[in-house]
């Protein structure tokens, strides 16, 4: 368990050290309900996990909030006459 805390604030803490100046004192905290089980999107069924998950990752589409699909890291797709891809 120590071992997954310490990989989650190396993958999740480090990049936040160049986010603020640090003159100013802020600093992030966020509280954890529990433990993740995993940061592999693929093994992602649990609430922690996956709440770590989408703070961590970025996807391709997101669901928009009229309920449309709208791109995230994916700026445009072309959908072929199937419909299937």
């Amino acid at each position: 368990m120590l071992r997954h805390r310490i990989w989650f604030f190396i993958i999740c803490g480090l990049p936040l050290l160049g986010c603020s100046d640090p003159g100013t004192g802020l600093v992030l905290h966020y509280a954890l309900s529990q433990d993740p089980r995993s940061l592999d999107p693929a093994l992602s069924t649990d609430v922690p996990t996956g709440e770590m998950v989408t703070l961590v990752f970025d996807n391709l589409v997101q669901v928009q909030p009229d309920g449309t699909i709208g791109p995230g890291l994916a700026r445009r797709w072309i959908v072929d006459s199937t419909g299937s891809v």
